[in-house]
């Protein structure tokens, strides 16, 4: 009599690939927790990164405490000494809505707690990454899942080794890439439905909110659409398409003007737009001085100093991945990784020809080319393909390794901040010197007039000219 086999246990029906692959997908999401919670302890530790997050602070403080979207000096007596509201909107609040309305309500809920805005920022570009990451691994195996999240952590780490306070700064660069980025894969990889067409434009109009120059990455949006819209014959689709996406784009900015306008006034609007015009003009443009191919050659060196890549070389890696992802490559991916590129590109030409050239300006698409590296990573057909993309990519961020345990932290010491007769100064004690209060007053020639935030070892002090 032939008899049955049963298992004498009911766990050994799940077969061992299964927990080997549930084991790789926790991989993958312990190695992105524990980057965030490594941000998260950084911005406990050191709080604030710049002179610039801290008085954006200052903003959100101050819409938290009634004072209007304004950054205003305690020395002025404003409510309730004074009668009526510091100016609002000033432009050079050059992190939008997109985190200063969120942190402004957590220090509302929670109170005046200096962690809170940078917490914000982590918060809110964290949940974007999460978001895509639990698309992706919808899409892709295990594996290539966890090779793809390591490969981006490590790249940022590399590539980001003099601005990782950048990470958790309450600045709006980290936050619209990530934004920039879902919107990417929405437009490329998700159905074209009007619920993720209207998704996508929403997270671009979010990312242009929290950081203007956020416009240029959209370049790469419009491009995926366009490619998977191409062959499309009924022209009502090919009409609604674009028109939803724009609306999603367009409307934070609009509720923002809006704001504006009922808050300003007509007369009042207008100034501040020209006041925001003169900033941009000043700080977003003007660097096309000189020789062109001198200037270019400077500003190629800048990137390779300061992030650690070498454009030239990024440039022959870009080429041979998208020539190999078109051989092998499903069409999706391909649209993934050409339209990341090309925001890529655009960013860095504007960087390069016409901005001011400050690296900071370019952290946008430094960080998007570090996740367009993971791309063929997360999409390859076999393990074949995705070894050798990670071992190309690992190759392409090595230079920056040797500078991580003596860069990786965080060495400002001061700036300062012009104001109409005063200034904020931030200040890192563990850089500082005896009676440093005494030192700057006599330096700037200056009362300090208020601490305005502490965090770390850091305060952002509130200087007064005399009159």
């Amino acid at each position: 009599m032939k008899t049955h086999k049963y298992p004498a246990n009911p766990s050994t029906l799940i077969s061992d690939q299964h927990w080997l692959q549930v084991t790789v997908r926790g991989a993958a999401a312990l190695t992105w927790i524990t980057f965030i919670l490594f941000c998260i302890g950084s911005a406990i530790s050191f709080g604030l990164c710049c002179v610039d997050d801290g008085v954006i602070a200052v903003a959100a403080k101050s819409l938290a405490h009634g004072y209007g979207y304004s950054i205003h000096f305690l020395a002025d007596g404003y409510p309730p000494q004074f009668l009526g509201y510091p100016p609002q909107f000033n432009p050079n609040i050059t992190t939008g809505p997109t985190l200063v309305l969120p942190c402004a309500l957590m220090l509302r809920l929670f109170g005046d707690h200096e962690v809170i805005p940078g917490l914000v920022a982590i918060m809110a570009w964290a949940a974007t990454f999460t978001f895509l990451f639990e698309r992706i691994s919808r899409r892709v195996t295990n594996g290539s899942l966890f090779a793809g999240v390591a490969v981006f952590c490590l790249s940022i780490i590399s590539v980001f080794v003099y601005f990782f306070e950048n990470w958790h700064a309450f600045l709006g660069e980290v936050t619209a890439a990530a934004l920039l980025i879902l919107a990417h894969w929405i437009l490329a990889m998700e159905t074209l439905s009007p619920k993720w067409l209207f998704l996508g434009g929403l997270c671009v109009g979010l990312a242009i909110q929290a950081k203007n120059l956020a416009l240029l990455g959209g370049i790469g949006v419009l491009i995926a659409l366009a490619v998977r819209l191409k062959g499309r014959q009924r022209l009502p689709e090919v009409l609604a398409y674009p028109t939803i996406v724009f609306a999603g784009c367009i409307l934070p900015t609009l509720l923002f003007e809006s704001w504006k306008v009922i808050d300003l006034g007509i007369h009042g609007y207008l100034a501040n737009w020209g006041a925001f015009l003169s900033l941009a003009k000043e700080y977003g443009v003007g660097g096309n001085r000189g020789p062109f191919l001198h200037l270019a050659e400077q500003r190629l060196g800048v990137i390779h100093d300061a992030f650690s890549i070498d454009p030239l070389v990024y440039l022959i890696i870009v080429a041979l991945s998208l020539g190999s992802m078109a051989r092998r490559f499903s069409r999706d991916w391909v649209i993934l990784a050409g339209s990341v590129y090309a925001s890529v590109f655009v960013w860095s030409a504007y960087w390069i020809c016409v901005s001011v050239g400050k690296p900071r300006y370019f952290e946008v698409a430094a960080l998007m080319g570090c996740f367009a590296l993971t791309i063929p990573i997360f999409g390859a057909r076999s393990m074949k393909d995705a070894l050798l993309f990670i071992a190309v990519a690992i190759l392409l961020i090595a230079p920056g390794r040797p500078r991580l345990l003596q860069n990786i932290i965080i060495r400002r010491t001061d700036q300062v901040t012009q104001e109409p007769g005063r200034k904020f100064v931030l200040v890192n004690k563990h850089f500082g010197i005896p009676n440093e209060h005494d030192y700057i007053e006599k330096t700037l020639g200056a009362p300090i007039s208020a601490t305005r935030l502490t965090g770390g070892p850091y305060e952002l002090l509130e200087v007064n000219s005399p009159p």
